[in-house]
């Protein structure tokens, strides 16, 4: 095995501010039992340490009970800036001593008679690893690590090498190799999670709410917990007039039968996406959007005003009125709205019908009418209005 073997996933969880890690590694291809490895992991943020293990027998990862650690990041949030991280791994009995000779009182050469064993152990060596000896006692109990000696003699089938101040070991029974790798990162974090986008429209005449997430999800993006949640307005006791609808998909429409006022819309999600250097960013994103429906499509509201004018007209025709003629000519042109805005609602142009009625009441007011009573799209006690669509297409 070498450095460049080790394969370390690293993950921003922008929700909780962590950074997580998973050892994805391929021990079974390079013979290495997982539960013989520990590993142990530094990270910093602009080359200042944020997290630092430096004992392996208290690993960050244990790969024989679990490939996964998650730490925290840099304070209270993860800043977009360069990170590095660097994963230590050690590795029990990658090879097996074959014997050993020599005295235990302060230093002892231990050979290895295997040529399996002296070719494995060189290539460690010349291969510039961090190779030291794990001393055991005949109960196979680990006595402690000492690091190998400069000093190396290689025979023709067999390697020598030197294991320093052996003197506290005097039960020593066996010998195995230890072996040491690590790996760096080195990442540069941009946070590009979209931002939301809301569509709403309420078509009074058809008495329905459109809702659509118009938000620009880039390619790669991995979107999952979609969601789209409308709430109605409340009363004034505080409670909602109907109850929340949400979809998992990325359009919403809520009706026929509405309410007039303040509505609430969410749209939210998870996303995960990779940078182009391998770092794995995850984090949530929402949006709000806090319509105010109000329907003026009605002409109940401005059936008390017509009635109003009507009755002045019968009145001049009754005992003569220098405003017959204006109140003749509201009448004349009342119809001829009234029956545009039918031709409207018939060929179900929506937008033809509110405008027809808003160019009604506008030309009332200008005429002298003064005809905005009762269109405040609200219940007279300010309550949230039901409406009831014209048609349905």
């Amino acid at each position: 095995m070498q450095n460049q073997d080790i394969n370390l996933a690293v993950k921003f969880l922008l929700d909780t501010l962590q950074v997580q890690f998973t050892d994805n590694t391929d021990y079974a291809a390079e013979s290495i039992t997982p539960s013989k490895v520990a590993g142990i992991i530094t990270a910093k943020r602009a080359n200042s340490v944020f997290h630092s293990t430096t004992n392996y027998d208290a690993p960050d990862i244990s790969p024989g009970t679990s490939l996964v650690d998650t730490i925290s990041g840099p304070g209270s949030k993860l800043p977009e800036s360069i990170y590095n991280f660097k994963y230590s791994i050690r590795v029990f009995d990658e090879v097996v001593t074959a014997g050993a000779s020599g005295s235990m009182t302060s230093s002892v050469n231990v050979s290895f008679a295997s040529s399996d064993v002296s070719s494995q152990l060189n290539a460690l060596i010349t291969n510039s690893n961090q190779v030291a000896i794990a001393i055991y006692d005949s109960g196979a109990n680990l006595l402690g690590i000492r690091n190998i000696a400069g000093n190396f003699s290689f025979g023709a089938g067999s390697i020598s090498v030197q294991v320093q101040a052996l003197s506290t070991y005097a039960d020593a029974d066996s010998f195995r190799i230890v072996t040491y790798y690590s790996k760096e990162y080195t990442f540069n974090f941009c946070n590009t999670l979209p931002d939301v986008c809301i569509e709403v429209f309420g078509d009074c005449l058809r008495a329905q709410i459109s809702v659509s997430d118009k938000t620009i999800w880039p390619a790669g993006y991995n979107v999952s917990d979609h969601l789209i949640k409308l709430q109605y307005p409340r009363n004034k006791a505080g409670s909602a007039v109907a109850s929340p609808v949400e979809t998992d998909q990325y359009s919403l429409i809520v009706g026929p039968n509405i309410y007039t006022g303040g509505y609430t819309i969410s749209v939210s999600a998870n996303v995960l996406y990779t940078q182009e250097d391998g770092l794995v960013v995850e984090g949530a994103v929402e949006g709000f959007k806090y319509p105010n429906i109000q329907c003026d499509t009605s002409w109940c509201c401005l059936r008390e005003c017509i009635d109003s004018i009507h009755e002045k007209y019968l009145q001049a025709l009754r005992v003569g009125s220098k405003d017959m003629a204006s109140l003749a000519n509201q009448l004349f042109n009342i119809s001829i709205y009234r029956m545009r805005y039918e031709l409207a609602v018939e060929c179900q142009d929506t937008v033809a019908a509110s405008n027809i009625l808003s160019a009604l009441k506008e030309f009332m007011n200008t005429s002298g009418a003064n005809c905005d009573c009762g269109c405040s799209g609200a219940g007279a006690d300010g309550e949230p209005e039901l409406i009831t669509p014209l048609y349905s297409a």
